[in-house]
């Protein structure tokens, strides 16, 4: 059952403003400092790493029995601990090779996991559903010595696509198969004898219909680009023009599953240039960026935006030796515009773009001070750009992470805002008006390590540790608006011997799980709590389990 934000934030505002206790806000109980605990009894084994499915219901785990066998199992666990984790997968003794990636299908029904399963020393690929139902599906045919690499999911959850490899030969194929295999794989891209290089890297284009790989299919040692229909019903197109000696060096896809957006590079001269083509292969690639001779730095990142109708780049275009941002529309009917003002000496570092596709935020460095400022500006240049923060001269540290917020309203940074050697968590609305907002409480001496906010855009969890001192650490969330003081989720006490691994917002923006030693046993184990009061289980119709939590 979903908790609604309004129900959630209405119970605490009664609650505190009445200056009630409840009678489960047990003070006493120690093990609400830290949540609720949502993996087994791991009996020695530690949590490893753990995926929220897309629905918000489920939480997959894995565990490894590092200081003994070193096997690994995955489990599964609804999110409000209704139920006790089931066994996904399990190695047993003879195992050589881990599982070295799992992923939930985007419907939340089915997780994928490829390793060595079957202990006979072959990495392979599997798949179960998430509650546990059923016996795992081997979704490759049988190898014939060959292991598989890697792996994708298809945005509607139908399909997997994987890679193999043949470690004597060094050829590789690339094959999909329905994630539930009601359906044999089919051969999508297979290289032959004579390829001198392989599959740099292949996609599921957003809307699920096509697979876009670059790599040497050709053989003739150019990495080029293709595409073709998932399902194999038609063959492979390439989709990039005649190279004549450039070679591909990776692409983007739009959102909307059209277009391919790709970057390619000449070897002699250094010089790079960008591309736009129908992930169909109908037409021709037009010519977004190109640099001209002279150019000492490249392009060194370029994204589409979320309405799939501009492409951003950072990087010399000017051939001035200095980077810039530019954007242009992606089918290249309209010529490229500069985004940043004017720089005076300074270059972009990197950038930014809002989920609904109008916005770009970017920061900038002085490389002489080395101070850092962040300004925000749209695709379509309508706008010039805003500074958003900026530091001055005294500054120790830099802006070392900035985000938009995903309702595109805020933007968020931790670091060194006000030059006290103390990196601190701030935000600002993305349009510039308003003041910039302190979110964190009082560090006391502690610092902000690292932020995660909430897919509504509402909360904002950050990571803080005393580091100069007894090196205990501590979660906490907080409105973005800044509405309210921080509360606290979890904090170490002394004896604990491990950090905080790492945590998560699930997508209903209400609880946060988080990976770490929080009993202070040595022990790595998975715990959930609510991104706003701690949760420890909620049973229908009434607020049994929750415990109000009032930060500072």
């Amino acid at each position: 059952m979903k908790i609604h934000r309004f129900f959630t934030v209405t119970a605490i505002a009664i609650i505190v403003c009445m200056g009630l206790t409840p009678a489960w806000a047990d003070t006493g109980d120690s093990t609400r400092s830290i949540g609720t605990c949502l993996n087994h009894d791991l009996d020695g084994w530690d949590v490893l790493d753990f995926e929220i499915s897309a629905d918000g219901a489920w939480v997959v785990y894995r565990a490894d029995d590092y200081a003994h066998s070193g096997l690994q199992a995955i489990y599964s666990v609804p999110v409000d601990r209704s139920a006790a984790p089931v066994t996904l997968f399990a190695q047993t003794a003879g195992a050589t090779l881990g599982f070295h990636d799992y992923q939930i299908t985007a419907d939340s029904t089915r997780v994928v996991v490829y390793g060595d399963l079957d202990t006979d020393g072959e990495d392979e690929l599997y798949s179960r559903a998430v509650d546990g139902s059923g016996s795992p599906v081997k979704l490759n045919d049988p190898l014939g010595g060959w292991s598989v690499l890697d792996f994708e999911l298809s945005a509607d959850g139908a399909w997997v696509v994987y890679r193999t490899d043949d470690y004597g030969s060094g050829l590789n194929a690339i094959y999909s198969v329905p994630a539930d295999r009601h359906l044999a794989p089919v051969t999508l891209f297979e290289q032959t004898g004579g390829a001198a290089l392989g599959f740099h890297e292949y996609r599921i284009t957003k809307d699920s219909s096509r697979v876009v790989v670059y790599g040497d299919l050709d053989t003739n040692d150019e990495d080029e680009l293709y595409s073709r229909p998932i399902d194999a019903v038609s063959g492979a197109v390439k989709l990039n023009h005649d190279l004549e000696g450039w070679s591909v060096l990776d692409f983007e896809l739009s959102d909307n599953g059209s277009r391919v957006v790709y970057r390619t590079d000449d070897y002699g001269s250094g010089l790079e240039a960008i591309y736009s083509a129908l992930a169909d292969g109908h037409g021709e690639p037009s010519n977004l960026f190109a640099q001209f001779q002279g150019a000492a730095l490249g392009f060194h990142e370029y994204r589409i935006t979320a309405d799939s109708l501009w492409v951003v780049v950072y990087g010399d275009l000017e051939t001035d030796g200095v980077d810039e941002l530019y954007s242009r529309r992606i089918d290249g009917v309209l010529w490229s515009f500069k985004l940043n003002h004017s720089l005076g000496g300074w270059s972009v570092l990197d950038f930014e773009l809002s989920d609904e596709g109008h916005w770009v935020v970017f920061r900038a460095n002085d490389y002489g001070s080395g101070l850092d400022a962040i300004y925000s500006t749209q695709a379509n240049i309508t706008m010039s750009s805003e500074t958003l923060f900026e530091q001055t001269g005294g500054a120790a540290l830099g802006f070392h992470e900035y985000r938009i917020t995903p309702d595109s309203s805020r933007v968020i940074v931790r670091g060194d805002l006000e030059v006290d050697s103390v990196d601190e968590l701030f935000c600002r609305n993305i349009n510039g008006t308003g003041p910039q907002v302190k979110l964190n409480h009082d560090l006391q001496g502690w610092s902000v390590l690292d932020f995660e906010i909430c897919p509504d855009g509402c909360f904002v969890a950050f990571h803080t540790d005393d580091f100069a001192h007894s090196g205990l650490e501590a979660l906490y969330s907080v409105p973005t608006d800044r509405s309210s003081a921080p509360a606290s989720l979890w904090t170490q006490t002394g004896g604990a011997s491990m950090q905080l691994e790492e945590y998560q917002v699930e997508a209903d923006s209400v609880r946060v799980l988080y990976r770490g030693d929080l009993r202070t046993d040595g022990e790595i184990e998975l715990f959930l709590s609510g991104i706003v009061l701690f949760w420890d289980g909620f049973e229908s119709g009434n607020l049994a389990g929750w415990s109000v939590s009032v930060g500072g």
